[in-house]
């Protein structure tokens, strides 16, 4: 759970946004869409409930920002000054 973050930031450093789309996308458990199908309407601090409003697991939304949308920062100019924009759709 908590390594989610990490493993989403290495597939966007490599362009695989299908493999997030594969894991966003599945409604079994533990999934964020089994989360959706139990009616959350935030992230959870477990998969299977628990505390709600937390993000130990709100870098799926991350995905959709940077991922997605390719709005990514530049490291060299901090503050968005500069920044990088290469969308990224994904084939359902």
């Amino acid at each position: 759970m908590h390594g989610a973050y990490f493993l989403l930031k290495e597939l966007m450093e490599e362009d695989r946004n299908d493999l997030i789309y594969q894991m966003a996308s599945k409604k079994d458990f533990p999934s964020w869409g089994n989360m959706l199908e139990q009616g959350a309407t935030t992230s959870w601090e477990s998969w299977s409930g628990g505390s709600h409003i937390h993000d130990t697991l709100i870098s799926i939304g991350a995905w959709f920002i940077e991922g997605i949308g390719g709005i990514r920062l530049d490291e060299k100019a901090p503050g968005f000054r500069h920044f990088f924009l290469k969308p990224t759709p994904v084939a359902t």
